[in-house]
């Protein structure tokens, strides 16, 4: 199962937050409300139960986004691939010092092809535009030449590897 133990916890507030918003012409008042507390009662409910569900100790989220509220100028694009490098040597750094024998990267990529971009206009989905593509390219060119070499400790496996 996928972590519940979303690290930093400001980046998993701001996401439900972000969530909320943008299904509120989407989703009754009383299901987006409780998109707000599901995460923390999941999280609480799966670390303290009996038989412990397999799943990675943490979920690192800040290499996620932008956010899909903002247009993403070509001339940003190596600003936004440099902040995610930044916050990939965090957590590349923290999870070498912690406990955790199993960390889950939170990706959501996409390639810049330009017919998907045609296809784009045709997707009736909330949320997912031209500017969910723009921050999924750049979680992509930043995952895809990031230096990984630094952590030879940080073994990469599938999720059939967690015990």
């Amino acid at each position: 199962m996928r972590s519940v133990n979303i690290i930093p916890d400001k980046k998993d507030n701001t996401y439900r937050l972000v969530l909320r918003l943008m299904l509120l012409d989407n989703v009754p008042f009383k299901l987006n409300r409780e998109i707000k507390t599901f995460g923390k009662e999941i999280r609480d409910y799966i670390n303290n139960h009996p038989n412990k569900i397999l799943s990675p100790d943490m979920l690192e989220s800040r290499h996620y986004g932008p956010l899909p509220m903002l247009d993403i100028h070509e001339m940003s694009i190596p600003f936004w691939k440099n902040k995610k490098h930044k916050d990939l040597h965090k957590f590349f750094g923290d999870f070498v010092q912690s406990t955790g024998r199993h960390a889950e990267l939170m990706l959501h990529l996409i390639k810049y092809v330009k017919a998907l971009l045609k296809a784009d206009e045709k997707i009736n989905y909330p949320g997912v535009n031209k500017k969910y593509f723009d921050s999924r390219r750049i979680e992509f060119d930043s995952i895809s030449e990031f230096d990984y070499g630094k952590y030879p400790e940080v073994i990469m496996c599938n999720w059939r590897d967690i015990d």
